[in-house]
């Protein structure tokens, strides 16, 4: 169960929100990024799913009593492809859920679930991403991710 809670836990760092609310830039930019990122994560792509990840990027999952936390481009790189060798890896689905802008940080939370070969969700987390546009591009700064969720009712 751990292991499967660690796997959301890191590719949650390719959530990508399925859904565009209607607030333009930088929310559509952001939203065509993570559509990259699940396809990439999905195939496996390594170049094109590090390409999203800032070279100090961060992971911070919450899978048992401490965090499990991958610091660095390099690292997070190799987090990935032990996931990829995995006979287990699952594909990965993204609802986002809430987006803000603030101060040149976009701040993202939402729900991943890993799909089973028939693509029912087997296990369901939740996120919070930071990203910074920098050089032109945004880039994922820190991730955030627990196994759970709590049911928020909005009016």
């Amino acid at each position: 169960m751990k292991k499967s809670l660690l796997l959301l836990a890191v590719v949650v760092g390719i959530g990508m929100p399925l859904l565009v609310l209607s607030y333009g830039q930088p929310h559509e930019e952001i939203a065509k990024m993570r559509e990259a990122a699940v396809a990439a994560y999905n195939s496996k792509d390594i170049d094109s799913l590090m390409a999203l990840w800032h070279v100090d990027g961060r992971i911070i999952g919450r899978a048992g009593p401490r965090p499990d936390i991958t610091n660095g481009h390099d690292r997070i790189r190799a987090l990935y492809l032990s996931q990829f060798e995995s006979p287990h890896l699952l594909k990965v689905s993204i609802q986002s859920e809430d987006s803000e802008f603030i101060d040149g940080i976009f701040i993202e939370s939402g729900t991943q679930s890993l799909l089973n070969e028939s693509g029912d969700a087997v296990l369901v987390g939740c996120y919070v991403m930071l990203l910074k546009k920098e050089d032109g591009e945004f880039k994922t700064r820190r991730e955030y991710s627990y196994p759970f969720c709590m049911n928020v009712e909005h009016d």
